[in-house]
């Protein structure tokens, strides 16, 4: 056959022998292009915002990619290391809220491709009735939405509670064996670290957050503030670890080291709410663990100490104002700036708040009021007490009451408080049941008291602290005590009910971990 003729006969019979992996590459090389295309414009209009934001996007597309099946992993780093927001469309967005979102998208489309699997579990169902409730609020209180132009407080609480819940719902909904756990501890102790350092040295080095100090004694415990957070996590973390009896002994020196140095970090952020919890978690592991008699000397211990810091203030040492302020609510000879705080006058900025929440209560105790801002916040309200009641007015408008059951009542009504009461009893009961059903010894067990202890003070300080907006803040832990009971009771079952597999006429039979790896 001719050359010519020979090309024009194969011309005419083209091979179709095209497989889907060629495909995907080419579509794959097209998308590529237009990309290069899209920053190339950006990059020559000098929109430096948009493409930082292009390869944030990419960056975190590559990394949800690589974690596969442990993508849930970046909520917990995002809530733990509450790093810098992001600017989009003139709208800050936090890293925890993108996270969830990404997450959450990615667990629909692994639901689609039956790679995840949707487990209504009966508090899965309370949140999603606490869930549709506050719809209902919001259809009786509509708002417009931040990037519709509408105003930031706006719909913008409600985005991030149901971005709680989509936390929740992804993190329930997984299956954690010892690594994962392994890792969440890690995080649990590196994270607030990394946070601590962040505002450090953003504020002493950059001046962020300067520009916020109206008084001059909040330049002493700004930055100092985030110190408060790694010394609670460290703390919660070696009392789940150790028992009291292996923390406060001659024997375990370092671990009795690690606890006072982050009392005394403590002290230095001028965090009540931080000391507070600090000074009571040795209390608490004592008696989950049936220490009673460790349980008396603690008590004796921690006495003798915060007398020493009262009585030898203004007598023999000065401390500064921040660790003032960290002991504020014990009698002593306090800074005038602190006698506001203190257990002998009143602490007016919560009482202001308290109030300002019961005349919403009382307008609309079933219903409550929603969230946005109206016209009859600001009525009866003089030039000289809106002067004098600024920061509580701006957070009572933000909904950042400083009391989450009156925070739910005052914004929700009442049926939302009913809510969240059934739902955290419900996640202490699971929370107990994880701690009692695992070994103290394994990572699981460890991160169950974790979990338990963190329930248990997130209890005892919403009366003092938190908002209506409680998802945002707490729904992914109770996501992570669910998935490990999950864990726990799936692993159980399998160990009960050992699997066959025939071989011929045999059958040989399998057992299974505790904990899945």
């Amino acid at each position: 056959m001719a050359p010519a003729a020979y090309f024009a006969g194969y011309a005419m019979k083209p091979s179709l022998n095209v497989n889907m992996l060629q495909l995907q590459q080419v579509g794959m090389l097209l998308l590529g292009l237009g990309f290069a295309a899209f920053v190339g414009v950006a990059i020559g209009n000098q929109d430096t915002r948009l493409v930082a934001l292009i390869i944030g996007a990419l960056v975190a597309i590559t990394v949800l990619l690589r974690m596969g099946k442990h993508y849930w992993m970046l909520i917990p780093v995002a809530m733990m290391t509450d790093l810098p927001a992001i600017p989009i469309a003139g709208r800050v967005v936090s890293l925890a809220e993108l996270s969830m979102g990404a997450c959450f998208a990615v667990f629909m489309l692994r639901l689609a491709m039956r790679r995840e699997k949707f487990r209504l579990t009966p508090l899965m169902f309370f949140i999603l009735l606490g869930a549709l409730w506050i719809v209902f609020i919001y259809v009786r209180n509509p708002v417009g939405f931040a990037f519709l132009g509408a105003s930031t407080v706006g719909a913008r609480d409600y985005q991030r509670i149901f971005l709680g819940i989509c936390s929740f719902i992804v993190i329930s909904n997984q299956r954690i064996g010892d690594r994962e756990v392994k890792w969440l501890i890690i995080v649990w102790i590196v994270a607030p670290i990394i946070a601590a350092i962040y505002a450090a040295v953003g504020f002493l080095v950059f001046g962020m957050g300067t520009e916020l100090l109206a008084d001059p004694n909040e330049g002493e415990y700004t930055w100092h503030q985030a110190m408060g957070f790694p010394a609670y996590c460290i703390v919660i973390w070696l009392f789940s670890k150790y028992p009291p009896s292996q923390v406060f002994s001659p024997v375990t020196f370092g671990r009795m080291a690690i606890f006072f140095s982050c009392a005394a970090l403590a002290l230095y952020s001028g965090k009540r709410a931080a000391l507070g919890v600090l000074m009571l978690t040795p209390f608490v592991s004592a008696v989950l663990r049936k220490e009673y008699a460790h349980l008396v000397a603690y008590i004796v211990l921690a006495a003798c100490g915060l007398g020493i810091l009262v009585i030898g203030h203004g007598n023999f040492v000065e401390l500064p104002f921040r660790v003032q302020r960290s002991l504020a609510n014990l009698p002593g000879q306090w800074d005038p700036g602190i006698k506001a705080m203190t257990a002998e006058g009143t602490d007016s900025f919560r009482d202001t708040m308290r109030e300002l929440a019961w005349n919403r209560i009382k307008a609309n105790p079933l219903v409550g009021r929603g969230i946005g801002i109206r016209p009859e916040d600001f009525a009866g309200v003089s030039t000289e007490n809106f002067i004098k009641q600024e920061v509580e007015l701006n957070l009572a408008i933000g909904s950042s009451w400083h009391n989450t059951w009156l925070g739910l009542w005052a914004d929700f009504g009442l049926p939302s408080v009913l809510f969240h009461a059934v739902i955290v009893i419900m996640v202490l009961f699971c929370a107990m049941r994880n701690f009692q059903h695992t070994s103290r010894t394994s990572n699981v067990g460890v991160f169950s008291m974790i979990l338990l202890l963190t329930v248990i003070f997130s209890v005892l300080r919403s009366y003092t602290s938190g908002s209506s907006n409680v998802a945002m803040s707490v729904y992914w832990q109770f996501g992570l005590i669910v998935a490990i009971a999950g864990s726990l009771a799936a692993s159980k079952d399998r160990k009960s009910t050992p699997r066959t597999t025939d071989i011929g006429s045999k059958y040989v039979h399998r057992s299974h971990e505790l904990i899945p790896s």
